[in-house]
């Protein structure tokens, strides 16, 4: 699905505060990157942000819907951005920076490339 460009400007607008923020067209959505790190993903109206085993516990406590087409075996979970965060710019870098920290996490993970 297409995401919607008016959605996404709101979503840079929200974290370009704070965050530097790359957005970069992924199979019809845009992926959100700092600094060369995938942390989100926009598809349509929905805000995917990367979670993990430190952070996953936040989204299954606001049910999240996990983003159905990261294939489990790959280790990348992304789960929707609850309404209420999205509302609250606040908020929303909170949880941004919270999906980077899992992005940095699954990177270090790897080693040196």
């Amino acid at each position: 699905m297409p995401y919607s460009a008016a959605f996404l400007a709101s979503v840079e607008a929200s974290l370009a505060v704070e965050l530097s923020l790359e957005a970069r067209p992924m199979f019809g959505g845009a992926g959100l990157v700092h600094r060369g790190l995938l942390f989100g993903i926009v598809v349509g109206s929905s805000l995917y942000l990367r979670a993990d085993a430190e952070s996953e516990e936040r989204f299954l406590r606001a049910r999240c819907r996990p983003f159905a087409d990261a294939p489990p075996e790959t280790g990348l979970a992304f789960y929707e951005v609850p309404q209420d965060v999205l509302s609250e710019p606040a908020a929303l870098r909170e949880w941004a920076r919270s999906a980077i920290a899992a992005a940095e996490r699954a990177h270090r993970a790897q080693g040196p490339q």
